[in-house]
């Protein structure tokens, strides 16, 4: 029969201590334990015997597995270098009887319940406004949303290293700033620097690294032909077209440009298709026999000639 682990009342989980091992909740541990069906039971204080050997086991997995102190570039590298050590060592370690740890975790993961199909959004919800700036101020930091979010009221959902603010729309991820730091992302603001090329030489710097180096080429070559103000005005026309047509469509019409040396404000801005015919029996009666001929540059010249 399996048994449901004791935790040691940590503060994440316990707003506050009722008589014996009853707890009441904070409001997120509460959530998990709900979308997972797992009964959550607590020590009692000052009683070692209810949690068993869990130090002991506790302090052989700290010297097993966390001597000397894993080291990598995040937490997330250095949970993943850890699981794969575990999991090598689930398919070689045996007990007494000559099964591996690897075999007994699956004979005993039958009798768990199935895990359900989404996962659990650990992040404290919260809801924020998003001012006229399009930014949205948490615990000291701000935030950058879509300027069409301005003045709406919106979810911010805030983890331990990142903060997800979730629009009308759509979602942005920031990572976590400290208290008077900001975290912008300029392309949030694209429909606005398309009608502002100067406040674009301003900022290009900053968002031309969050684009991809197609858009970086054709800065540079805007701004080589140009020069960095007529450049600017050029580059507002492409943020134009991606905001109208989206940033991987823009991108695919001006690396065929800049392969085949072809006008990039053509391609980011292409005519429209030929109009399609429409067939005689769709016409009025009155219309279906007149002819309109097609125009030529001689004959305006002939008109210029005839007004002189």
């Amino acid at each position: 029969m399996l048994h449901p682990p004791a935790y040691d009342n940590l503060k994440p989980a316990v707003a506050k201590m009722l008589a014996g091992s009853d707890r009441e909740l904070t409001a997120r541990f509460a959530a998990l334990s709900n979308h997972y069906l797992f009964e959550a039971c607590f020590a009692r204080p000052a009683t070692g015997h209810d949690k068993g050997g869990v130090e002991a086991r506790g302090k052989g997995v700290r010297w097993q597995h966390l001597v000397p102190i894993p080291q990598g570039p995040s937490l997330d590298a250095i949970s993943r270098q850890l699981l794969q050590r575990l999991d090598a060592e689930a398919h070689e370690k045996r007990d007494k009887t000559g099964r591996m740890v690897s075999e007994r975790f699956a004979e005993e993961k039958s009798f768990l319940l199935p895990l359900p199909q989404h996962c659990f959004e650990p992040a404290r919800a919260k809801p924020v406004t998003v001012t006229r700036r399009s930014l949205v101020q948490l615990e000291g930091g701000y935030y950058s949303v879509w300027c069409r979010w301005a003045g709406l009221t919106i979810t911010a959902l805030v983890g331990v290293d990142n903060i997800t603010l979730v629009g009308p729309d759509g979602r942005v991820t920031h990572g976590r700033v400290h208290f008077g730091e900001r975290s912008i992302d300029y392309r949030h603001y694209m429909p606005e620097l398309a009608k502002k090329p100067q406040a674009l030489r301003q900022v290009a710097d900053e968002l031309l690294p969050r684009m991809s180096g197609t858009y970086q080429r054709v800065w540079k070559q805007l701004v080589d032909e140009h020069g960095p103000k007529q450049g600017a005005r050029a580059f507002a026309q492409v943020l134009k077209a991606v905001v109208e047509h989206g940033e991987t469509a823009v991108a695919r019409r001006l690396e065929l440009a800049l392969a085949a040396g072809e006008p990039l404000l053509l391609a980011a801005h292409p005519p429209p298709p030929p109009s399609v015919l429409i067939n005689a029996d769709a016409l009025p009666h009155a219309l279906r026999d007149v002819q309109v001929a097609t125009a030529a540059a001689a004959d305006f010249d002939a008109l210029l000639r005839g007004a002189a």
